[in-house]
């Protein structure tokens, strides 16, 4: 999967999402992460009267691995977050691979990693900056993790369990309703408990800063309808193609 992400990132050079170049740019100017996830906030969130999808888990790692990178300009690329990310999808196939061989056989879990490994929307996805790629990632830890939870009955598994799906909500709530099946598949009450309490840790600042920001009790996003009508009305090619920001 690796040979073929960096075979297809050639055209995303100079592609950059302008929030994305906005917030490295403030990033190289100021070398202040936090200023920088501010200014990325600002923009997403200004002239809009309701709480939407800032990708704010996706903001802070794009910051984290541009500045661990010191690429050390305003013109420097945003290559690190995409190198990053194929690494990420690299993981997920090897993830994919350990869950099968857990509840499949060898045969099954070969055939299962290599159609992730060169499955087309998953190598896509490693050059675009976007949550994909770190959904699958997340998705399947916690998925790996329930599955050890539920086996080991230990209280640390069934929390770590929670906090990888919890993080993931971050890059897309509709993976919380997966909260309480996880909590149930434990068995064990104080396991199930310490599941939901460590899925809901991640959360908490998000729902925090919606608070703050728009005066409502929002735990991620209200976005689903919006992302309902982008798709799915009569002038859906140019809706679809908008970029985050006051029109869109």
């Amino acid at each position: 999967e690796a040979v073929a992400a960096l075979t297809v990132l050639e055209p995303f050079a100079g592609h950059d999402i302008p929030w994305q170049s906005t917030m490295v740019a403030a990033l190289a100017e100021s070398g202040d992460l936090p200023a920088a996830a501010r200014l990325f906030d600002s923009i997403m969130t200004r002239g809009l009267d309701d709480i939407v999808d800032a990708q704010l888990g996706l903001s802070v790692l794009i910051c984290l691995a541009w500045a661990a990178a010191r690429l050390g300009d305003r013109r420097a690329s945003l290559l690190a977050p995409r190198l990053l990310q194929i690494l990420i999808s690299v993981a997920s196939c090897l993830l994919l691979l350990v869950i099968a061989r857990r509840l499949f056989d060898e045969r099954v879990a070969l055939a299962a990693t290599a159609i992730a490994a060169v499955h087309g929307v998953l190598v896509f996805e490693c050059g675009e900056l976007l949550p994909a790629t770190w959904i699958v990632f997340f998705d399947l830890l916690a998925l790996w993790l329930v599955l050890r939870a539920i086996e080991s009955r230990r209280l640390h598994d069934a929390a770590v369990a929670g906090l990888a799906l919890g993080i993931s909500a971050m890059f897309a709530p509709t993976i919380a309703p997966f909260v309480a099946i996880a909590a149930v598949l434990v068995r064990r009450p104080a396991a199930a408990a310490a599941l939901v309490v460590a899925a809901i840790v991640p959360i908490v600042p998000i729902t925090v800063r919606n608070f703050r920001h728009g005066g409502e009790l929002v735990a991620v996003s209200t976005n689903g309808g919006l992302n309902l009508y982008i798709g799915n009305n009569a002038g859906y090619e140019a809706t679809f193609a908008m970029r985050p920001g006051h029109h869109w």
